[in-house]
This record gives structure tokens, C-alpha cells and sequence, in this order.
């Protein structure tokens, strides 16, 4: 009897949790055998949604892209070699962007204790200078002998003109390398007179203005920029540490007798398709590497002198180590099979599909709507309200801050005289205008079209006055130019793109037999309505 009870309550516990479940699993969409649900549903609307946009009233985007997908399935557009590239664009980028995160950003750890030690050692002391740079040393060395202390090097600073000078605050770290530890060595006081020192091109005589020791304060002010500038640099740090630890993982061949025979220059035809590079599969051959060096020279050309032997030797291995870091880096990237992991999968799965509904779009609805010539000349007959024509003004203008003038120019008129004797009486000219309203500010464009001729108007915006009368005004028609041609194409395309795309969608509904089970649909819209308010 016991047992019989217990087995009764199992029972029912069980009917409970299978009609729960089957009423939350139940289907929202079947489309011949294959049935949808809510979770289906809201799946696809978390990557089909724009930003901003509203829950939809009804199934039926959802239902045309399902639809649509399975029509691209079927004509297998995913073997389409567009399809492919798209794809894979789109799986290495994710990936690479993955790959920087695991590797590098998650990696950075970044607080105040951080940037306070990186603050203090490269950023103080701040230093107040007085630069003078010039071209050749001995020149730099003769300048020198006459800066005895700081009140001659102010004198020479506001004396000379001849010279490139500067006047400004430097920290070590903005501070070119050759001269830092000399400027900001332990004996550096105010008043101290520098150099010649090589400053990247120029060779400097530096005197020393002020000194300070930087502190919180100076901190404060520049964190921000200082988590930036540390961010950076980490970032710089842990890639070159990523692509040494993969210069030992992946097999690098590397042909340098070949490599130093590639140039800007043409390349014998024995040698344009030997293989210069070999990284896991991949391979570079001599004429390639030659274009991409042609390429980035015009690109970078301030990287590179093409008559100096040395610079183009420099140009050359930058742009070789570039191209085997991106390499290594794409490799291990697309190896790591994120595509597997969540939220890749999801978003590489709906980028496939959404890309398939687009191809069928493009395969299908776009080549009939194609708008002819003749088609777009008979709408702009039909319909020329839709685009208003110019208009051109003949009249008198004046635009002043002069609050007086203004006042002076109403009383004379209140006395009897036109605006055009006045300001002719006050020495002003070409005040009468031949132009279109769309030349005028935009302020006042509205003013113009609407103004009754020959009444004087005056209108204020912001500190001017603009004085106007209208003498003469007349409506040039529109013209069929190829902006509006463009317009009207356009608009005609999206016409016939809408009724087009409801016809195959209802064509479509038809043949797969689409079932909508509106129960759970109202329920799903009712729940995300209240979610949105």
C-alpha cells in the first residue's frame, strides 16, 4: 500500500516536469520537419537585432531568413569560393583578436602602485629648457663658448634668429635615448649648461631653466595618460614574447642567399618564383616579397632612402620580420580552434548562416530589380513635387555686429528711404546679390524662401545682424543630374526589392508548409515586452 502511494506520487512528479518542459521546449515554428523554438528564436535575434532596434510584432523576419536559409542550403552557396574567403576573413580576425586577448591583454595588470613606479622612473624629473640645435657640432661647440651661465643663454635665445630654437618642459621618457642619461643624470641642477649633445639630427646646446621633482600631484595629473603610454608598451612587449615563443614552435624556412638578391629592382625570371619564405604550409616567393617591399615603400616612404644601401637593408628586415610575425601569429591563431569555444562558436555559426541568406538575396531578388534608364527618366516625369528645384534671389544683403549701423538703418527707412539709399549714403557697396537660397547661411534660408519681396527684414544670430530685401526671386525646375538619377534608382530598387522579396517569401511559405504556433509566440512577445519597458 505504502509503495503503491509512493509509486503514484513518482507518477505525477513525472507527468509535472514532462509537460513543463514540453510547454517551454514547445516548438514555435515548424517548417516542413524540422521544428523551431523559442530558444531558436531568441538565438537568432540576439545576432540578427540592430542596436536600439524593437522586438518584432511578429514571425515573420524570423520565418523569410529561415527560409531563405534553407533555399542557399539547397542550391550549396557554402561551396561558393566568395562564401569561403568571407568565412574565413571572418574566423581569423576573431581569432586573432581572441589570440591577443589570451596572450597579451589578459596578461596586463595595471594599478596605481604600477603606474606610480613607472611614473617615477621614467617620467621625473620635469626639466625646463632652453634649446638651441644646429647642424654641425663645431658650430654647437663655438655657440657653447659664449653661454657662460642662464642669464647669457637668455640673452643669445632672445638675440639670435638664425637658429632653430625651443622653449619647453621634458621628462625622460619623451627625452631622445642619447641624451637622457645626460640630461637627467644625478648632477643636474638649474642653471646648468649642456652639450653639445647629439639630438636625433641636430646637435643641442641645452640650458637647464628649472628643476622638479615630480610627486603626486604631477601624478595625479597625468595618469590617465601615463596608463595608456604603460598599456602600450606591455602590449609591445608581450607580442614580441608570443612571436619568439612561435619562431621555436612552427618550422621557419628561410632562404637568405635568395633574400639578399631581392631588391626594388626586377628580378631575373629564374629567380621570381623560388620560394623565399616557408612557415607551416605557407610560402612567400622572391617576386612576391619584392612587390610587398614596393608596396609598404609607398606606403612608408619616410622609412626608407632607396639610394642609401644600409636604409633599404633596414627597410628590408622590417618588413620580412613583419610579415613572419603575422604569419606566426594567423597560424596559431586559426590553430587553437577557437571556433569551438563559446562566443565564437555561436557568432561564427550565425555570421555562416546570415552569409548564406545574403548570397541568396544576391543570387536571387537583386538581379530583378534591376531599374532601367528609361524607368528612372518616366518617374522623375511623373513625380518632379519630389524634388524641389533652386531658387535664385536677387537681393539686398548685409551681414554687421553693428548694433548702431542696425539702428541708424531702421530709422532712415522709418523716415521714408529705401534700405538701397541708405547704404548707398554710408558708403557701402556690392550690398545687392545675384545667388541661389542654398548660398545664403542656413539660418536664414527659410527666412529668404518665405519673404515677401521688397520687404525689408532684419534677423539676429548669435552677435550679427543679417539685413535682407528681396527684389527679385525666381524657381529654376530641377534637372535630372546623376545625383537624383542615383536617388531615384535607388528608391525604385527598394521598392521592387520589398515586393519581390514578399513574393518568393509567400511562394516559399507554401512549399515548406510553415506552421506557426501562436500560443507561444504571443507568450515569448509578452515576456520581451515587459523585459523592454
Amino acid at each position: 500500500m505504502q509503495f503503491s502511494r509512493i509509486f503514484r506520487i513518482a507518477i505525477i512528479v513525472f507527468l509535472f516536469f514532462f509537460l513543463f518542459n514540453n510547454c517551454t521546449e514547445a516548438y514555435l515554428v515548424k517548417i516542413g520537419n524540422e521544428t523551431y523554438t523559442q530558444k531558436d528564436f531568441m538565438w537568432w535575434w540576439n545576432h540578427w537585432k540592430e542596436p536600439g532596434q524593437k522586438f518584432p510584432k511578429n514571425l515573420k523576419p524570423f520565418i523569410r531568413w529561415l527560409l531563405f536559409l534553407k533555399e542557399a542550403e539547397k542550391m550549396e552557396l557554402y561551396k561558393n569560393p566568395f562564401y569561403k574567403r568571407r568565412v574565413l576573413i571572418y574566423r581569423k580576425v576573431r581569432d586573432l583578436l581572441r589570440l591577443q586577448y589570451e596572450e597579451v591583454e589578459k596578461k596586463i595588470h595595471i594599478n596605481d602602485k604600477v603606474l606610480w613606479n613607472f611614473y617615477q622612473k621614467n617620467f621625473i624629473p620635469l626639466c625646463k629648457i632652453k634649446g638651441f640645435f644646429l647642424n654641425e657640432r663645431s658650430e654647437a661647440k663655438e655657440l657653447k663658448n659664449k653661454i657662460k651661465d642662464l642669464k647669457s643663454c637668455n640673452e643669445l635665445f632672445k638675440k639670435i634668429k638664425s637658429i632653430q630654437k625651443g622653449e619647453f618642459w621634458i621628462r625622460p621618457w619623451s627625452t631622445p635615448k642619447e641624451v637622457k642619461d645626460i640630461v637627467f643624470s644625478n648632477a643636474l641642477k638649474q642653471g646648468e649648461i649642456l652639450g653639445p649633445l647629439k639630438w636625433e639630427k641636430s646637435w643641442a646646446i641645452i640650458c637647464i631653466e628649472e628643476v622638479k621633482k615630480g610627486g603626486k600631484k604631477d601624478f595625479e595629473r597625468i595618469k590617465e595618460a601615463l596608463r595608456r603610454i604603460y598599456k602600450k608598451l606591455k602590449e609591445g612587449e608581450l607580442t614580441d614574447l608570443l612571436i619568439k615563443k612561435l619562431k621555436k614552435k612552427y618550422k621557419i624556412y628561410f632562404n637568405k642567399k635568395l633574400y639578399e638578391k631581392v631588391g626594388f629592382g626586377k628580378l631575373p625570371e629564374g629567380l621570381k618564383n623560388k620560394i623565399l619564405l616557408k612557415i607551416d604550409g605557407r610560402y612567400l616567393t622572391a617576386e612576391r616579397f619584392r612587390e610587398m617591399l614596393l608596396q609598404e615603400k609607398r606606403f612608408r616612404f619616410a622609412m626608407v632612402n632607396p639610394e642609401s644601401k644600409k636604409s633599404v637593408e633596414k627597410f628590408k628586415k622590417f618588413i620580412l620580420n613583419t610579415i613572419i610575425a603575422q604569419n606566426l601569429v594567423e597560424i596559431e591563431a586559426l590553430n587553437r580552434g577557437y571556433e569551438n569555444q563559446e562566443p565564437l562558436k555561436s557568432d561564427l555559426d550565425f555570421y555562416k548562416k546570415n552569409l548564406l541568406v545574403r548570397g541568396f538575396i544576391n543570387y536571387v531578388i537583386v538581379p530583378k530589380i534591376k531599374v532601367s534608364k528609361a524607368e528612372v527618366e518616366e518617374y522623375f516625369k511623373l513625380h518632379k513635387k519630389e524634388f524641389p528645384g533652386k531658387v535664385k534671389v536677387i537681393a539686398v544683403y548685409l551681414e554687421t555686429s553693428d548694433g548702431g549701423l542696425v539702428k541708424k538703418i531702421k530709422e532712415e527707412v522709418l523716415e521714408g528711404k529705401t534700405v538701397e539709399e541708405v547704404l548707398k549714403e554710408l558708403g557701402f557697396k556690392d550690398y545687392i546679390v545675384h545667388k541661389f537660397v542654398n548660398e545664403f547661411p542656413i539660418f536664414l534660408q527659410k527666412y529668404i524662401l518665405n519673404a515677401e519681396p521688397n520687404k525689408l527684414i532684419i534677423k539676429k544670430f548669435g552677435r550679427y545682424y543679417y539685413i535682407f530685401k528681396i527684389l527679385d526671386k525666381e524657381e529654376i525646375p530641377p534637372k535630372l543630374n546623376d545625383y537624383l538619377k542615383k536617388v531615384i534608382t535607388q528608391k525604385l530598387e527598394e521598392q521592387r526589392f520589398k515586393k519581390v522579396e514578399e513574393q518568393i517569401y509567400e511562394k516559399l511559405k507554401k512549399e515548406y508548409h510553415v506552421k506557426i504556433n501562436l500560443k507561444a509566440w504571443m507568450s515569448l512577445r509578452e515576456r520581451m515586452q515587459k523585459h523592454e519597458n
